[in-house]
């Protein structure tokens, strides 16, 4: 290290003491990069994180080629439309479900609510499941959940099993809506 001229004043200690550790912080930064590159290359394929009960592990995820992102994409697309065309065909078949389920007048908002609360209610909590267990499974549960509770309200005979049928199939709407947006963020289909 080459020697600094002397400066005058009651300063000029201090000073170069500064640069020196200056220079100093700026090695041990750099190091710490380094080391840091080093340790994201070195990653496992698996990365534990947590303790106990919050321990969780995450999956480095290889991107989709792009054919599988087109029937991922195709798939939660339809997802969302059989979402949709449960709302809107309930509405057009409302007549028929009042004359089978012999509903009152004041029921027939609850054909429409039953569906919709749990899916509102529920979208928020979806999407936090959906970031903790995997977009891809809660997609596929709710995918099955709803399926399954809207074969089961189809062959319902009074109202109040319907009404149920239709809330349980709520709770799986909401889990495939909001896992979708999630998978579709992380698998980077838009």
């Amino acid at each position: 290290m080459e020697a600094l001229p002397a400066a005058s004043g009651p300063l000029a200690g201090q000073t170069i003491k500064q640069t020196t550790q200056h220079t100093e912080d700026t090695k041990e930064k750099s190091m710490i990069q380094k080391k840091a590159a080093q340790t994201l290359a070195d990653e496992p394929d698996e990365v534990e994180k947590g303790e106990g009960l919050a321990s969780l592990t995450f999956r480095k995820q290889e991107p989709l080629p792009s054919g599988a992102l087109l029937i991922v994409g195709i798939c939660m697309t339809t997802s969302n439309v059989v979402v949709g065309y449960s709302i809107i065909l309930t509405a057009i078949l409302l007549d028929l479900l009042a004359k089978d389920l012999k509903l009152a007048e004041s029921d027939y908002q609850w054909t429409f609510n039953s569906y919709l609360l749990p899916l509102g209610c529920l979208s928020l909590v979806s999407g936090r499941a959906s970031d903790i267990a995997g977009g891809k499974a809660v997609f596929i549960v709710g995918t099955m959940w709803q399926g399954l509770w809207t074969l089961i309200t189809a062959f319902m005979k009074n109202d109040i099993g319907f009404f149920v049928c239709r809330a349980l199939a709520g709770i799986g709407a909401a889990l495939t809506m909001a896992s979708n947006v999630a998978y579709r963020v992380v698998q980077g289909v838009s």
